[in-house]
């Protein structure tokens, strides 16, 4: 890594132990003053399954065409806050899948914050701060899966991130910062390249604080939100494909959400600048849904309808045609998905059921196979969310 690149990167960790020394100083004096009482700490434990089942047509070509019965996740959860005085508190943070049959890490990080997080540092494996589709939790979701756009976001990783919030009557802003190893967190646990990748958000939300769920089941006034993101890497992994490695990399994002008794909107578009390696010249990448939906008036107790749609366009690499020579392939080419789904919230996001029917259509290259057999096919999604949030 050289010294330009270095710089950044020790900069932003100067700032961020700096701030934690700064909060540790405040946290020592007010332990000298007073320790803290039960009241001052609290706890939780949760977790949330979400099993289901998937039907697809059988399709040669597709290697994601099997149906049967599937875990879209299954998560455990922890949360630890301790104030030690007025201002200042510790927090810790841990969430572990077990979908895939062991314990998964996907969070796991500690904070230390002041007046009700104005400003906090988190140290850990954390998601970055870069594109809605990402931060929002998985718990929370109008459809079984994430937007696929996530894909064009940093994920999780291993680093330090400076946070903080502003609210001012009905105004809310937040923004994150943070450096991490871009080494995919602990799927490798050291910065093997000595390279960081970086990543910036803020967001606004003017008329008041937004659900952290993508529906309205509160119903209530007019809330919106709109949010930036900016991230850059000097040396890409392997998360998108094997020719990007080592690459330099510009991410941008913008994004907006909308609820209003009952009615949810939202809409993003990522965008990625890859520059040249030894495999290629570099290219252009994207991806952006919009997405909306609307809770029905009509309830039985606390059983709730809604119906939803998303409409999704990505292309990881715009130089790509779907042809390459002789062959054809559909990784990294232009592709368009539709959602519909029937949402029936039983409890809240405690307990709910989707009923979900997805359409990829190619953009790009062949639509059909030398047989006519399709490349891609239609499939049905019922998953269901059991969980205690």
């Amino acid at each position: 890594m050289n010294e330009a690149n270095q710089r950044p990167a020790r900069r932003f960790m100067g700032i961020g132990l700096a701030a934690i020394l700064v909060l540790a100083t405040n946290v020592a004096h007010a332990e000298d003053k007073e320790s803290a009482n039960d009241s001052d700490t609290h706890v939780e434990l949760g977790g949330y399954i979400q099993p289901g089942y998937v039907a697809a047509r059988n399709s040669e070509f597709d290697q994601d065409d099997t149906e049967g019965f599937e875990f879209a996740n299954a998560r455990l959860t922890g949360a630890a806050d301790r104030y030690v005085n007025e201002d200042i508190k510790t927090s810790f943070r841990f969430n572990f899948d077990l979908n895939q049959g062991n314990f998964s890490v996907r969070d796991v990080y500690g904070s230390l914050s002041y007046a009700d997080d104005l400003v906090a540092v988190d140290v850990g494996q954390m998601k970055m701060p870069f594109g809605l589709a990402l931060k929002q939790s998985e718990a929370y979701l109008q459809m079984p899966f994430s937007a696929r756009t996530r894909q064009l976001s940093f994920g999780r990783d291993l680093g330090a991130q400076v946070r903080g919030t502003l609210n001012t009557k009905d105004v809310v802003f937040k923004w994150w910062g943070m450096v991490a190893n871009g080494e995919g967190g602990f799927r490798q646990r050291r910065n093997l390249d000595d390279e960081y990748v970086f990543a910036g958000r803020v967001e606004l939300a003017p008329l008041g604080p937004m659900s952290k769920s993508e529906a309205d089941l509160k119903g209530g006034d007019f809330r919106i939100a709109v949010g930036a993101n900016l991230g850059w890497t000097p040396s890409l992994n392997n998360a998108l494909g094997l020719a990007d490695v080592g690459a330099k990399e510009h991410r941008y994002g913008g994004d907006v959400r909308l609820h209003w008794e009952g009615l949810s909107v939202r809409a993003e578009l990522l965008l990625g600048d890859r520059g040249k390696n030894e495999a290629d010249d570099g290219f252009w990448r994207y991806g952006g849904y919009l997405q909306a939906g609307y809770v029905l008036p009509w309830t039985y107790q606390t059983i709730q309808w809604e119906p939803a749609i998303r409409i999704e366009q990505m292309d990881l690499n715009r130089d790509l045609d779907g042809l390459v020579g002789a062959d054809y392939t559909i990784e990294q080419t232009a592709a368009r998905t539709y959602e519909a789904s029937i949402n029936t919230y039983l409890a809240d996001h405690e307990a709910k059921v989707h009923l979900t029917y997805r359409r990829t259509d190619l953009q790009e290259g062949p639509i059909v196979d030398r047989d006519g057999g399709p490349l891609i096919d239609d499939r049905l999604l019922i998953f269901a969310q059991v969980g205690w949030l």
